[in-house]
Order: C-alpha cells, then sequence, then structure tokens
C-alpha cells in the first residue's frame, strides 16, 4: 500500500503556500511517470508538470536530468512500484516574493524481486506565485 505524508521539523516552518508538494515529489519518483519518460512522451510530461512549475522550473526540469537521474536508477534496478514516501520539510525561508523550500524525501521502491530500495533525496524549490521556479536535488544533507 502507497502512503505519503508531510513532516514539518519546527512549527514555525510554514509560510502560506497553496502548491502541492507532496504530488510534485510523488510525480518526479513515480515508476508511472518514468514509463511515460521512457516513452519519450514530453507532452503528457509536461502535462503532468506544469501544474508545479513555471516555465523556467519546467525548462530546468528537463534540461538537468534530474528527472533522467531518477529514472536511470529505477530502470537499472528493475523497480516495478513505489511503496512509501515521507516528505519532510527542513528549512523554509522567503526573499521579496520568493518562497525557498529545503524538503527531505524518503522512498522505498521494490523491484521485480520484490526486493525493498529505501532511499532519500533533498531538493530546495524555489517557488514563485505558487509554483516551482528553480529545483536543486541532492543525494546527501
Amino acid at each position: 500500500m502507497f502512503g505519503s505524508h508531510i513532516v514539518f521539523e519546527d512549527e514555525s516552518l510554514n509560510i502560506a503556500s497553496n502548491l502541492d508538494e507532496i504530488g510534485f515529489f510523488k510525480n518526479i519518483i513515480s515508476h508511472d511517470t518514468f514509463e511515460l519518460a521512457a516513452r519519450n512522451d514530453k507532452e503528457k510530461l509536461t502535462n503532468i508538470f506544469n501544474k508545479y512549475l513555471t516555465d523556467k522550473g519546467l525548462k530546468q526540469l528537463f534540461g538537468n536530468n534530474l528527472l533522467q537521474k531518477n529514472y536511470k536508477y529505477i530502470g537499472d534496478n528493475y523497480i516495478m512500484s513505489l511503496e512509501d514516501m515521507s516528505v519532510e520539510l527542513i528549512k523554509e525561508s522567503s526573499i521579496g516574493d520568493t518562497i525557498i523550500k529545503d524538503y527531505k524525501v524518503s522512498y522505498t521502491y521494490v523491484d521485480n524481486n520484490n526486493k525493498k530500495h529505501e532511499l532519500a533525496d533533498y531538493y530546495k524549490l524555489s517557488i514563485v506565485n505558487n509554483k516551482i521556479d528553480e529545483i536543486t536535488q541532492r543525494h546527501t544533507p
């Protein structure tokens, strides 16, 4: 069963935003989205991510190989499903109209042999007008 939740490490970290970060992260690591990428269906991928990203964010997502890195792991390890995902807001700040949020996204993939792969990625999102304008991903805190 797939479950996901968002954890606020510090209750003071909660700048108002209508952005669905969990949906964004789920699509970044999803096996279903991987299949669209494998078919090179850029139109459907753009439609999925358009609700989360500005034009600049879309260009960055498709241009900096962030999706390709995640999807390469799925393909190389014969991942069949995403079992669990946890999204933890680590830090939040704002500069003018830009909200900056640092996240830890932990998740478990299950491969074709039912072996579980527990992974975590760290993301920094710059949000403008409730859409992600810049994305940075790293694998260590």
